[in-house]
């Protein structure tokens, strides 16, 4: 068994443990099939992650689940280190040639409360420790390196190992980006809520093969409706720096290992979503190619996107139908609140959906007839006190 520390946005660490229980039973063993085993939660206290003790082949595919994860760090030693020489005799215990064999490396270190906090020193010792030459560091091409963590925090030493690679809010898909775009991790947070909601009975949409719309009409460049129809899905089509460890499990060595995964089945979701700037449009146009590569599982005809005015477009195509609204409007200089309201609520009225969800300022009444709040939380977008607020039919 191994620590594994997941990152994530500060505030979103509960969400997070609830996101890796949702999808543990989706992770395979070294047979190939789904694990048997329970996460074990070690530290769910930290402020921006928590801690897991689990086996190593599940704890690197977190990275392919996880989509509210920034990181996945396995933990390799923690240790008292007052003096330098003590720092520098621990860190030569540490044997990263089993993970890393020759692959270069880089380190990085963060000192706080700590007689060691001199990162410049510490780094500088870190290198020599592992036999590293000093004048690599600050090496241009250490984004493409594997990467060592050293934490110092109150003399305790943390070494950890990064699992990742490239942050995992990039998920391959999102090449061009609009006018102050949401960053998928909290894209998928929303969608997250209704998820719980729906498994706590409060947001119960979800029929079993009933057939569902997810429409946005500010979609910008398409974040909340990719988040939303991917979030089931691992992202197979990526290269995580474990794939690169010397000792990592034969399962995980094979060209095919990532076909052994149970893939959900998407086929009665659609997307629809309207964007009215023709810049922002050809964007949009642009992600839609590479998510459908990266998610096959999702096929183009289903994800619809129109050049077009919200206010004016015609929205009859939905009604009837089982749909949620799901969006993260223009407010402010782009569109003045109360119009944004106003276009949103005549939406409303025109199709009809089971479900309202909406990332908007606090001051907003979004009050609708017919419509029963059943969730409302604080969201925090770059800094912006925003907003969630979850809504569905009250005959639902």
């Amino acid at each position: 068994m191994s620590i594994f520390f997941v990152s994530c946005q500060p505030g979103l660490e509960q969400d997070l443990k609830s996101e890796i229980e949702m999808f543990w039973h989706q992770m395979i063993d070294l047979d190939g099939l789904p694990t048997r085993s329970r996460p074990e939660f070690i530290d769910c206290e930290i402020i921006g992650g928590l801690e897991i003790n689990c086996e190593k082949h599940l704890g690197y595919q977190i990275n392919l689940f996880s989509k509210l994860a920034n990181r996945v760090l396995l933990r390799v030693s923690k240790f008292t280190a007052r003096y330098f020489d003590q720092f520098e005799k621990e860190l030569k215990r540490i044997n990263f040639k089993e993970y890393f064999a020759e692959h270069a490396f880089s380190i990085q270190v963060d000192a706080s409360k700590s007689r060691l906090f001199h990162e410049r020193n510490l780094i500088e010792t870190a290198y020599k420790s592992f036999g590293l030459s000093v004048k690599n560091i600050g090496d241009e091409k250490k984004q493409d390196m594997l990467q060592v963590y050293i934490r110092i925090y109150k003399d305790e030493a943390t070494i950890s190992i990064d699992t990742s690679g490239q942050h995992l809010h990039k998920r391959g898909y999102r090449i061009e980006q609009g006018v102050a775009p949401i960053r998928e991790t909290l894209a998928a947070k929303v969608y997250f809520k209704i998820l719980q909601l729906s498994y706590e009975a409060k947001f119960d949409l979800f029929e079993k093969d009933a057939q569902f719309t997810f429409f946005d009409p500010f979609c910008g460049s398409g974040t909340m409706l990719f988040e939303a129809v991917a979030f089931k899905l691992p992202i197979l089509d990526h290269s995580y720096a474990f794939e690169r460890f010397a000792n990592r499990p034969a399962l995980m060595k094979s060209e095919t290992w990532k076909k052994n995964f149970k893939i959900t089945d998407l086929s009665r979701f659609s997307v629809l979503g309207i964007e009215k700037d023709p810049e922002t449009f050809k964007k949009l146009s642009v992600n839609k190619e590479h998510f459908c590569r990266k998610f096959p599982q999702m096929f183009g005809q289903r994800i619809s996107f129109f050049n077009a005015d919200s206010k004016s477009f015609d929205f009859q195509s939905l009604h009837g139908k089982k749909s949620i609204l799901i969006t993260n409007p223009p407010y402010g200089e782009r569109l003045d609140s109360d119009e944004a309201v106003k276009i949103i609520k005549k939406i409303i009225t025109e199709v009809q959906p089971q479900g309202i969800v909406i990332i908007h300022p606090t001051h907003w009444n979004l009050l609708v007839a017919d419509y029963q709040k059943i969730a409302v939380y604080d969201f925090d977008n770059q800094g912006l006190k925003l907003n969630l607020t979850i809504l569905k039919q009250k005959s639902i």
